[in-house]
């Protein structure tokens, strides 16, 4: 008896992103110490206590987001609706969704042409978030669309759908579905190469192979709480160490917040080599976290969102895939107050 496995896939690498841009960091290979006008809130080289961070797999307890919907139904009545009014009061999706739509086994033997056809809309960000039809055949899944993206109003493929003979088989019922928890992979380590303050840094990754990141990430590395009450304004700064390859969409998504909720400020990727890649962007700029609220403030924090697609991110040949965190602080001037001015010697002197 011949099966075949059918699933829609649908997979948010990027929207909805509130406030978001998307850049690649220039890689430096001397960071600057800028000059310090401002009270530092919080300094940490990873070298001590780190016990005020944490970690967390998004992945892990994911509900599927696919529903019968009247919502834009197809001729007006009900239709399966990857979508919700969390972020847009005209409907819309999140960061990282990975939503399958599993139509389960069915014989279908004695089928002389079977074909598999639908009516279908979508509307998602060009050239990022893509809906796949695939099937499952001998345990290969085939992509049988290209990926749907863009915007397309109602569309009724008929008798244009996908011919299923060479496959294994068809379509019982429809199961909305999520991929597994993909596991928590940021982590401490003590190797020398990765971090700029040697030996410690943060990294989201396998230690059985350094120069890969296992695939279908959602890993959050969580600062620790910052007590930026007294600030005016208060800007993050942190050494970050690239190793993600351009092509693939894996990518590192920042998140900042002043006490009032964590908003998207940018993602990143790129290659910056081995050992002295560090990105000087985040290190000598800075991102500033309270551009989002008004003052007064309350507990500061910063997240760091590792995102991998079914390939993983890697291989890295400096065995240092991902990106690495390091050498972190809060700053900023006081409210209603002159700052005292102070060099980043002695600062880095105070923590030490």
């Amino acid at each position: 008896m011949k099966k075949l496995f059918i699933v829609l896939a649908i997979m948010a690498l990027f929207a909805g992103m509130a406030t978001a841009k998307l850049t690649v960091a220039t890689p430096t290979h001397e960071l600057q110490e800028p000059s310090r006008e401002n009270v530092l809130f919080f300094f940490d080289d990873m070298e001590g206590d780190v016990s005020g961070y944490g970690t967390t797999d998004f992945s892990a307890g994911a509900a599927p987001h696919f529903h019968v919907d009247t919502y834009m139904a197809y001729e007006g009545a009900m239709s399966w609706w990857c979508g919700n009014f969390d972020y847009d009061a005209d409907g819309g999706y999140g960061n990282s969704w990975d939503d399958r739509l599993e139509i389960p086994t069915l014989d279908l033997t004695g089928a002389t042409y079977p074909i598999l056809t639908y009516a279908f809309r979508h509307d998602s960000e060009i050239g990022y978030d893509y809906t796949y039809v695939q099937a499952e055949s001998l345990g290969v899944f085939v992509d049988l669309n290209r990926g749907y993206d863009g915007r397309q109003a109602w569309t009724d493929i008929g008798l244009y759908g996908f011919i299923l003979q060479t496959y294994d088989n068809p379509l019982n019922a429809l199961i909305p579905a999520v991929p597994g928890a993909a596991g928590d992979f940021w982590h401490l380590i003590d190797r020398c190469c990765p971090a700029l303050s040697d030996p410690h840094s943060w990294w989201c990754g396998d230690d059985a192979d350094t120069g890969f990141v296992p695939p279908m990430l959602q890993n959050g590395l969580w600062s620790p709480g910052v007590d930026i009450s007294t600030a005016a304004a208060c800007t993050v700064h942190f050494a970050a160490h690239f190793a993600i390859p351009t092509v693939d969409n894996d990518y590192c998504a920042f998140y900042g917040s002043a006490g009032y909720g964590y908003y998207g400020i940018a993602a990143y990727w790129g290659d910056f080599g081995s050992c002295d890649g560090w990105g000087g962007g985040a290190y000598n700029v800075g991102f500033d976290i309270t551009q989002f609220d008004a003052a007064p403030y309350g507990v500061g924090g910063f997240l760091w969102i590792m995102y991998t697609t079914e390939n993983g991110c890697g291989p890295a040949g400096g065995g240092d895939a991902g990106i690495m965190i390091d050498d972190l602080w809060f700053e900023g001037p006081l409210a209603g107050s002159p700052v005292e001015e102070s060099s980043w010697g002695s600062i880095k002197a105070m923590y030490q």
